[in-house]
């Protein structure tokens, strides 16, 4: 008979230990990484030189890619277009 695990209730069951600790650090981690990616955005460019200008380019770099999630709404016509035309469509049928 060998030696049986003592049971150990977790949500990491089945995980190595040093798995588990990087899982939990990674969770607890991951928001002040994205906090201060954040802060960086908003507040890099009052930062010197080499810093505040990486800071306003991603800055930029990141308006642009929002900006083109999301295509232009522009109408199909001028919204004068289609009246002129039938009005020259109706001076030919005459």
């Amino acid at each position: 008979m060998g030696l049986a695990r003592p049971y150990v209730a977790s949500r990491f069951n089945g995980l190595s230990p040093v798995a588990t600790v990087s899982l939990a650090m990674r969770r607890s981690t991951l928001p002040f990484v994205v906090m201060l990616g954040l802060l960086f955005l908003v507040f890099g460019s009052v930062l010197p030189d080499p810093v505040g200008q990486y800071s306003t380019q991603m800055r930029n770099a990141t308006n642009q890619f929002v900006t083109g999630l999301f295509p232009k709404q522009r109408p199909r016509l001028t919204p004068n277009e289609r009246t002129e035309r039938q009005l020259e469509e109706a001076e030919n049928r005459q």
